[in-house]
């Protein structure tokens, strides 16, 4: 849908949001028509990224998260995690009586399982000017603050284009797999050259 409706453009919110709501009902026509029914349902997250030259938009449904990493800033935790306990504290809960709740992990939103009312994604647009690093990632990898504790060393170095980001990735899975090998582990890292003059970037 999106390439099909880019017509050169950088994308609006709108075309995100559409080319989201499709992914959608495709995973819920297929529950719909198997008949599927509680925990046999299909869902899953999303988080994405679009980027020409420095402008950058995202989106995202459920937990799977976007980071963002630059040498002045260091890291960023970009999306919030569609999840009870986070519902709780954008309604004014202290964090720690929203994360004490049982259901507190518990995803508020993800593709498939309901009809498009349920499904809203956030969808944000920045620009960036600096070389920067993105770590789009499932909750597998970002449980138990595992990139908060690790970025230092795992992420930052890939910042500079000597670093070898394929081989970041793989080391990237296997600390998830030593740490938090409970759940799949998804991970894809965007490197972001910004030039000089700010009008070109390259992207690998």
């Amino acid at each position: 849908y999106y390439h099909q409706n880019r017509h050169d453009q950088f994308p609006t919110e709108e075309t995100m949001r559409e080319a989201i709501r499709q992914a959608n009902e495709a995973i819920y026509d297929v529950n719909q028509k198997n008949a599927s029914s509680g925990s046999g349902r299909m869902g899953t997250t999303l988080v994405m990224i679009l980027v020409e030259n420095t402008k950058v938009a995202i989106a995202h449904v459920g937990d799977s998260r976007l980071y963002q990493v630059t040498r002045k800033a260091g890291l960023k935790q970009v999306t919030v995690d569609h999840e009870v306990g986070q519902r709780e504290i954008q309604r004014g809960v202290e964090p720690g009586i929203a994360y004490s709740r049982p259901d507190a992990y518990q995803l508020t939103q993800a593709l498939g399982p309901r009809n498009e009312e349920f499904v809203n994604p956030d969808v944000q647009f920045f620009e960036v000017n600096e070389d920067t690093l993105f770590l789009l990632c499932s909750d597998g990898l970002s449980d138990n603050e595992l990139v908060e504790k690790y970025w230092q060393t795992y992420l930052a170095p890939l910042i500079s284009s000597r670093a070898n980001i394929e081989r970041g990735v793989q080391e990237l899975i296997d600390l998830a797999n030593a740490h938090n090998g409970h759940d799949n582990i998804t991970a894809v890292l965007v490197r972001l050259k910004v030039r000089p003059d700010m009008r070109q970037q390259r992207l690998w």
